[in-house]
């Protein structure tokens, strides 16, 4: 099973994001997807086990350590 970031992207007002907020890692390219809620799923591919950079529309918001099912709001 491979490891993914999941969470809801919301803007400072409260307010959530319809789908075009671009999150992205240092892992490798894939984009997380946007259930048009707000959720959002971003899929490794595999296991990773290690600390990742999180960006949003590609500025650092986090480093996190992704290990199976990992929330990241």
């Amino acid at each position: 099973m491979a490891d993914y970031l999941y969470g809801t992207v919301r803007y400072t007002d409260g307010s959530v994001d319809r789908g075009v907020t671009a999150i992205t890692t240092s892992w490798n390219s894939n984009r997380g997807k946007n259930d048009g809620s707000g959720n959002y799923r971003l899929d490794f591919g595999g296991r990773v086990g290690q600390k990742v950079t999180v960006y949003v529309n590609g500025s650092h918001y986090a480093d996190v350590m992704v290990k199976g099912a990992t929330p990241l709001d």
